[in-house]
């Protein structure tokens, strides 16, 4: 409508001059303002609309600093001072340098260490599924419960053979070398035992105790009144291991198939 309306006025005014001028009514313009100062929710929801690490860097320094687009461009990391909170702004409006205040948007603190605890575990301890929604297992099937948010949050039951199930399971486990969270500063990987050795020692403490290895036969009659080596058809006679397949050292080696040379 409005690219028709333009195209009419345009050809009334300058093809064929008449008085017929198409009425701005017919395309009016969309008026857009932004509020003149944002709440924090609406800040929290600006920089939560894109999951992207640098796009929200992005928009974390236009909203802090106020810079335009054509400015970021030329931003290098040694224009940025940490000290005085503040960047150097290179080739700005009208080709010229000045410095910008960088202000930081930061989230309310935590009230107390066991709340940066409780909410660090949510990550790192969390699992497929936990012991409290599952509901009956038995020797073909486990019925559990779930919430079902495409049909407004309402929870429901779920029977799956004990296959489905694992397979279900399996595809929450992080492949090899995936971590949730990463150690950095001197509890990273290398050398970190020599790094927490020096500290203790600086600080006059005692060394760290050998960590001591309960067996999982012991775990599992503790944690859960189960004793694995109980033998589950009489109940009375005891089981014995006389080979586990994960060890590597008692495995056989495979003969050595020779293939004759090709002729």
């Amino acid at each position: 409508m409005a690219g028709t309306a333009q195209s009419c006025s345009f050809f009334f005014k300058h093809i064929l001059p008449s008085a017929y001028v198409v009425p701005h009514a017919l395309y009016p313009r969309k008026e857009f303002r932004l509020p003149d100062i944002l709440t924090q929710e609406q800040v929290g929801k600006v920089l939560g609309s894109t999951s992207n690490l640098k796009h929200r860097a992005i928009i974390a320094l236009f909203y802090g600093t106020g810079i335009r687009l054509s400015e970021l461009r030329f931003l290098e990391m040694k224009h940025i001072s940490r000290a005085d909170m503040q960047l150097k702004v290179v080739a700005g409006k009208g080709s010229r340098d000045r410095f910008k205040k960088w202000n930081v948007y930061a989230k309310a603190p935590f009230g107390s260490p066991d709340r940066v605890v409780e909410y660090l575990g949510r990550y790192t301890h969390k699992i497929a599924i936990t012991r409290h929604r599952i509901l009956e297992v038995n020797d073909s099937h486990i019925r559990f419960s779930y919430k079902d948010y495409a049909d407004g949050s309402r929870t429901k039951q779920m029977l799956l053979p004990h296959q489905e199930f694992l397979r279900r399971f399996e595809q929450h486990i992080l492949p090899k070398r995936f971590v949730k969270i990463r150690h950095f500063g001197y509890l990273r990987l290398q050398r970190k035992g020599e790094r927490l050795a020096q500290i203790r020692s600086s600080m006059n403490m005692e060394p760290e105790k050998p960590k001591v290895k309960i067996p999982f036969q012991i775990r599992m009659l503790e944690k859960y009144g189960r004793d694995i080596f109980k033998c589950p058809c009489c109940k009375t006679g005891r089981m014995t291991v006389f080979f586990d397949t994960r060890d590597k050292a008692n495995r056989k080696p495979k003969p050595i198939r020779s293939t004759p040379a090709p002729s």
